[in-house]
């Protein structure tokens, strides 16, 4: 659980830019995500 959990909040750095433009749907892509 070292690497594994910042790696399962954040699976993929560059789609943060995204996520920004979907901020409600990519808020609850995130969610389900990293639960």
């Amino acid at each position: 659980m070292d690497k594994s959990g910042p790696k399962s909040k954040h699976p993929e750095p560059g789609n943060q830019g995204n996520d920004e433009k979907k901020s409600k749907k990519g808020l609850r892509l995130l969610a389900r995500a990293g639960k």
